[in-house]
Order: structure tokens, then C-alpha cells, then sequence
């Protein structure tokens, strides 16, 4: 949910017009794919199928992957590229906007001075991000460790199920009159004394 509402913040900022949707749609997608994940985990869970759980596992080691990606991405080099690339498509209307809107001390065409006012504001950005990114890391490891440990614990469980019904099963078999009573004749019936 944190990065669903983190992306929808962030889009609609100067940086966020900047960068253009397809990057906060990205983080907006990994908090909307936890949600999902999430439910696919309980329903796991509640059903105790181990599947389910396997596969929510799976999941989560993707989105921890995505995660890992959108931290490393927001704090590289790699967003420098991405801001001066997007810098140079952008119509001049909207670069002037963006100079007017972030106070950004530049000029249209001078695409490095404007990448550099624009790095300066994204710190706090991609400070928010790493927050929200790592703590939804650590929320993920963290429930991929308790999910396996319940796999664990379902194992154990349907081991000493099985072993309760065959306990069962050998006390029928003992106890059915079939293995240790014989059959007695009807005269020596009568002399069997009771006490």
C-alpha cells in the first residue's frame, strides 16, 4: 500500500512529471502486486495449501528482486540518463513549467544544469523511496521466512496425522474379533465360570 500511495504522490510532482508515468507506474504496479501477493499468502495459508504457499514464496522473491531494482535505480547514475534523455523530449512548454514550478535556476536548452537542479530535488525522493522500498523488502523476507517455516510446520502436521490414522487403523485391527477370540462350542460355554 505504502508504495501504491508513494507512487500516486510522486507522479503528480515536478520530478514525477519529469520522469513521465511509466516509472510510477512501475512502483505504483510492485505495491498493487504485494496487495495481490498478500491474499494469495492467506488464502495459502488458511487453506494450508502448500502450493499456494510455495508460489507466494516464489512471488515474494520477485518482488523483493523489484524492489531491489527500483532502489538501485532511484539512487544510480542510471536516473542522470533517464532525467537528461526525458529532459530532451519534453515540448518547451512543459520544460518551462518545470523550471517555473521547481525553482530550478537554468535555462531551456542547458540540459546539465537542469539535470543537476533536478538531482538536488530528487534526493529527497529517492530518499523516500529507499525508505519505503527497504522497509517493504524487509516486510517481504520477513514473510518469506515465516511462510516456510509454515510449510515446515504443515509438513510435521500431515506426518503425524498419517501416523495417528495408521495408529488407528492397527488399534481396529487389534481390537476386531476376527484376530484373537476363537469360537467356543456351545457346551463348553456353559462351563466357563464368570467372576
Amino acid at each position: 500500500m505504502a508504495l501504491t500511495a508513494a507512487g500516486i504522490n510522486e507522479s503528480q510532482s515536478e520530478l514525477g512529471k519529469w520522469l513521465g508515468s511509466v516509472w510510477w507506474q512501475t512502483i505504483m504496479a510492485l505495491g498493487g502486486s504485494l496487495l495481490i501477493t498478500t491474499l494469495l499468502g492467506c488464502t495459502g495459508a488458511c487453506y494450508q495449501n502448500k502450493i499456494a504457499l510455495i508460489l507466494y514464496i516464489v512471488i515474494m522473491i520477485l518482488e523483493v528482486v523489484g524492489s531491489a531494482a527500483i532502489i538501485f535505480l532511484a539512487s544510480s547514475s542510471e536516473l542522470d540518463r533517464y532525467l537528461e534523455d526525458s529532459w530532451m523530449q519534453l515540448n518547451d512548454r512543459v520544460k518551462q513549467d518545470i523550471i517555473t514550478q521547481a525553482k530550478f535556476d537554468c535555462t531551456l536548452d542547458d540540459t546539465a544544469s537542469c539535470v543537476a537542479e533536478a538531482r538536488e530535488k530528487a534526493n529527497e525522493y529517492q530518499r523516500n523511496i529507499a525508505y519505503i522500498c527497504g522497509g517493504t523488502m524487509l516486510y517481504q523476507i520477513t514473510m518469506i521466512i515465516f511462510t516456510i517455516n509454515y510449510i515446515k510446520g504443515l509438513k510435521k502436521k500431515t506426518k503425524r496425522i498419517t501416523e495417528l490414522k495408521d495408529d488407528r487403523h492397527r488399534m481396529e485391527i487389534a481390537l476386531s474379533p476376527n484376530v484373537h477370540l476363537e469360537e467356543v462350542e456351545e457346551k463348553e460355554y456353559k462351563n466357563i465360570k464368570h467372576i
